[in-house]
């Protein structure tokens, strides 16, 4: 899970970055969200919880998670 959380919460702190490396123009973006299907929806779960809040390498203040587990 950790693995999962920490590459999740990288890949939104980068963005930005990202997506404009191909010569697109945008803002940083003032929320995030997350969501996930099965192991991702354990992943989401864990992201938004208060320990992976404070103890998380790279942290994201998500507003909104959608975990989906069947």
């Amino acid at each position: 899970m950790r693995a999962g959380v920490e590459d999740t919460n990288a890949l939104a702190l980068n963005f930005t970055a990202i997506a404009t490396a191909r010569g697109r123009t945008l803002a940083t973006p003032t929320k995030y969200f997350i969501t996930g299907h099965s192991m991702g929806g354990h992943i989401t779960g864990a992201a938004i919880e208060a320990e992976a809040a404070t103890t998380a390498v790279h942290k994201v203040k998500y507003h909104g998670a959608v975990p989906m587990c069947g």
